[in-house]
């Protein structure tokens, strides 16, 4: 008898144990099938038993460096907003292509982007005696995550939330529609805005050599923003086989003052 109880006691211990080796199997493989529909990370301990899921996320050095660029921007900006300074950028004004002339409206329609290119540099937003470029990073260094970068572009929604120098056109002569904006920033720190689109204007027609006419516009460029004193330098480009021809006067007014004169200058092309 005591023989016969001994026997079905190790039976019973063996059966409990299986049991509870099938109970914490399931609950591991139920473990791993709710990492696996869930897709977050895990960790699981049954007894002495220690499983670890880890979810592992690479982020993109091109986007990292947009992020920091940004906040790095919005901090300039701001610093020469409270500095008063004078932020110096070029203008360049290429005409691509001359779609239209209409003859019974006298009006010319062609297609032009509107670039400014410009850069925050250390001297005209504090005191810094050792300009550097606010915006600029080593690329060249290959123990840097930004190596082989020369160059990011701003999407949409970072180009929106960020400060941009105004410029507006007559509104009253000139229809400009927008089809392409972009802006880019190279590892120097230069910001390059580009606004690629169809401009139409009324042109004032020359008869003195009929039956050969001439057509001559003027584009008015004016900035209103009161919060930044805007200086104006480059020359004027065209493209148009020769068929066009440009001409712009150096600007050095200082824009943005805190008057209320609008500050104009003028474009003038035959």
């Amino acid at each position: 008898l005591i023989i016969i109880v001994v026997v079905l006691y190790i039976q019973c211990s063996q059966s409990i144990s299986n049991n509870n080796n099938i109970l914490q199997t399931r609950k591991i493989n139920y473990a791993v099938n709710n990492v696996q529909n869930n897709n977050m990370p895990l960790s699981k301990t049954d007894n002495s038993a220690t499983l670890s899921f880890t979810n592992t996320i690479s982020l993109d050095p091109r986007h990292e460096l947009l992020t920091e660029i940004a906040q790095r921007y919005r901090l300039a900006a701001r610093r020469l907003r409270e500095s008063q300074s004078t932020l110096i950028f070029d203008i360049e004004f290429p005409i691509h292509d001359i779609l239209k002339v209409d003859a019974t409206t006298n009006e010319i329609t062609f297609r032009a982007s509107l670039t400014l290119n410009y850069q925050f540099e250390s001297n005209s937003i504090g005191s810094n005696p050792s300009p550097y470029e606010f915006l600029s990073w080593d690329s060249n260094n290959t123990q840097s995550r930004y190596y082989q970068i020369d160059d990011i572009t701003l999407t949409p929604a970072t180009l929106n939330s960020l400060w941009l120098p105004e410029m507006k056109f007559d509104d009253e002569h000139v229809q400009f529609n927008i089809e392409q904006e972009i802006a880019k920033i190279n590892r120097e720190g230069l910001v390059r805005w580009t606004r690629r689109g169809t401009f139409t204007i009324a042109s004032v027609i020359d008869l003195q050599y009929y039956p050969f006419d001439k057509h001559s516009f003027n584009l008015n460029l004016h900035n209103t923003q009161k919060s930044f004193k805007l200086q104006y330098r480059r020359s004027f480009a065209s493209t148009g086989g020769g068929q066009l021809n440009g001409r712009i006067s150096v600007w050095n007014a200082l824009f943005g003052s805190t008057t209320d004169t609008k500050n104009n200058e003028n474009v003038s092309s035959t």
